[in-house]
C-alpha cells in the first residue's frame, strides 16, 4: 500500500508541473496577443485620422470658408441630402471613434468631437486639427486618466502618414504636438516636470490646406514658390537638391537648346570629360580636326617624358627577368603549397559531411521537441478533464453540525441506555492513484443522550448529557 501511495503522489506532482508549464505558455501567448491587438488598434486610429484629414484637405481646396473660424464634421458631409456635401463619405459619421484618442476632458474622441481651426492667410487657407492624446492602460500618476502612450501614437502616425497624397486636394501634414522628446523632462520629482508637455508626446495634430505650415511635398504655385522634394521623370531623369545646389541625374543626356541666347556659367565649369565640336575659351581655341592651339599650349611638348618612360620600361623589363628567376627557385615551395591546398580541400569535405550529419541530428531533435510539446498539450487536456470531488467531508460537517459517535460500552445496559438519532451522508474524496472520485459515508448524530437506571455510581451518568 505505501508503494502505491508513493506512486500516486509522484503522478500528482508531475500533473502540477505540467499545469505550471501550460499556464506559463498561455500567459506568454496572451501577452503577445494583447500587444499585437494594441498595435493593430493604433493603426486603425491612424486610418481614421487619415480619412478625416484627407476630407478636410479636400474641403479647404475645393470649397474653403470665407472667414476664419472653427468648423466640424458637419461642414465635410451632409448625409441627409442625397445631393449634399460628400467630402467625407457617409460611411463615416460623428460617432466614428478614433481608438485610444482622448480629449482634454479625458473622454474618447469621435469625429463629432474634432474641430478644424481655419485661418485665411494671404498665401492660402490653413486648417489645424487636434486629435487628442493617445491613452491606454494604468493610471500611474493617479490623475484619473489612463497613462499617455507615445508608442501607440507613433504607430497611428506611421499608418496615417502613409496615406497622405502628393497634392493639395488630399495632402495633410501630421505632426506630434511635442516634436522634440529630448527636451521633455520625464522625472516627476524634477521641479520643471510638466505633465501636459509629457502628454504632448502622445498628442497628434494635422495641418491641412494649400498653406500648410510645414514643407509640402509638391510644387507650390500659390505665391510661396517652394519645393522641398525632387522631380522624377518616367525616362529615369531626376532633378534633386544638393544643399544649396541643384543636381540633374540620369542615364540620358541633358540638352539646352536656345535660338538666340547662350549658356553662361558664372562660376567654375567642372567636367570629367568635355566633348565638343568646337569651343572658345577666352584666347584658347579648340578645334577638333586641328587639336588644341593657343597661348601656353607650346609647353605641351611630351618628348622628354617619352624618353623618361622608355628608360623606365627598360629598367622594369630587367626586374621582370629577375622575378622570373626567383619564381623558379620557389617552385618547390609552390608545389608543397599545392599539396597543402589539396589536403585542406579534403579536410573541408570531411568537415562538410560532419556538418550535414549534425544537421540531420538537429532535425531529429527538433521533431522530438515538437512531439514532446504535443504530449505536454495532450496532458494539459487530460488534466483539465479531471472530475471535481464534491461534496467534501468538510462541507458536509459544516452544513450538518453534530457528533459522529455516541455511547459508552462500559455503561450500556449496566447503568442505563442511550437514546440517539442520526443521519447518513455521502461525500467524495480523491483517489491518489486514478485521480478519480471515490464515495464515502459519514453518520452524524442529531440526538445523543444517556438515560440512567440508577444502578451505577454516577460515572456513566456524568459522561453524557442526560435526556
Amino acid at each position: 500500500m505505501p508503494d502505491s501511495q508513493e506512486k500516486g503522489a509522484i503522478t500528482l506532482v508531475e500533473t502540477l508541473i505540467v499545469l505550471g508549464i501550460g499556464v506559463t505558455i498561455l500567459f506568454v501567448w496572451a501577452q503577445s496577443r494583447l500587444n499585437q491587438l494594441e498595435i493593430e488598434n493604433a493603426r486603425n486610429a491612424g486610418r481614421a485620422i487619415a480619412t478625416f484629414s484627407r476630407a478636410a484637405a479636400t474641403w479647404l481646396a475645393q470649397s474653403p470658408p470665407a472667414a476664419d473660424g472653427i468648423y466640424t464634421v458637419n461642414d465635410l458631409q451632409d448625409c441627409d441630402d442625397p445631393a449634399g456635401r460628400r467630402f467625407l463619405s457617409c460611411t463615416f459619421g460623428s460617432t466614428t471613434a478614433i481608438p485610444y484618442a482622448r480629449n482634454d476632458a479625458g473622454n474618447p474622441v469621435e469625429f463629432g468631437d474634432l474641430e478644424i481651426a481655419v485661418q485665411i492667410t494671404p498665401t492660402g487657407t490653413l486648417g489645424l486639427i487636434d486629435f487628442g492624446v493617445f491613452r491606454s492602460g494604468d493610471d500611474s500618476n493617479n490623475d484619473g486618466l489612463p497613462d499617455s502612450r507615445p508608442d501607440l501614437a507613433a504607430a497611428a502616425f506611421q499608418t496615417a502618414t502613409e496615406q497622405t497624397g502628393a497634392g493639395v486636394l488630399d495632402f495633410f501634414e501630421l505632426v506630434f504636438a511635442q516634436p522634440d522628446p529630448s527636451a521633455v523632462i520625464l522625472d516627476q520629482t524634477d521641479a520643471s516636470y510638466d505633465l501636459a508637455v509629457v502628454d504632448d508626446l502622445a498628442r497628434l495634430q494635422a495641418r491641412v490646406g494649400a498653406s500648410t505650415a510645414g514643407d509640402a511635398p509638391f510644387l507650390r504655385i500659390d505665391g510661396g514658390n517652394e519645393m522641398t522634394g525632387g522631380l522624377s521623370f518616367e525616362n529615369g531623369m531626376q532633378v534633386n537638391m544638393d544643399a544649396t545646389g541643384l543636381v540633374v541625374q540620369g542615364l540620358g543626356n541633358v540638352a539646352i537648346q536656345t535660338d538666340t541666347g547662350n549658356l553662361v556659367v558664372r562660376g567654375q565649369l567642372e567636367a570629367a570629360t568635355l566633348d565638343v565640336t568646337s569651343a572658345e575659351f577666352d584666347e584658347i581655341n579648340v578645334e577638333t580636326p586641328d587639336g588644341v592651339v593657343g597661348t601656353g599650349f607650346e609647353r605641351f611638348n611630351q618628348a622628354p617624358d617619352i624618353i623618361r618612360i622608355d628608360g623606365e620600361l627598360v629598367r622594369l623589363t630587367d626586374r621582370v627577368s629577375v622575378n622570373k628567376q626567383t619564381l623558379k627557385k620557389h617552385a618547390t615551395a609552390i608545389e608543397k603549397n599545392r599539396g597543402d591546398i589539396s589536403q585542406n580541400r579534403s579536410d573541408l569535405v570531411h568537415i562538410t559531411n560532419k556538418i550535414k550529419f549534425n544537421s540531420d541530428g538537429i532535425e531529429t531533435n527538433r521533431r522530438l521537441i515538437d512531439n514532446n510539446a504535443k504530449d505536454i498539450l495532450n496532458t494539459i487536456d487530460r488534466v483539465s478533464a479531471i472530475e471535481l470531488c464534491t461534496p467534501s467531508i468538510a462541507s458536509i460537517r459544516a452544513a450538518n453540525p453534530g457528533p459522529t459517535s455516541c455511547g459508552n460500552a462500559s455503561c450500556e445496559g449496566t447503568c442505563g441506555t442511550f437514546k440517539a438519532s442520526s443521519r447518513t451522508f455521502t461525500y467524495k474524496v480523491r483517489n491518489l492513484q486514478s485521480l478519480k472520485c471515490d464515495s464515502r459515508t459519514v453518520r452524524i448524530y442529531d440526538t445523543c443522550c444517556f438515560i440512567s437506571n440508577g444502578n451505577c455510581d454516577g460515572f456513566c451518568e456524568n459522561s453524557l448529557t442526560k435526556c
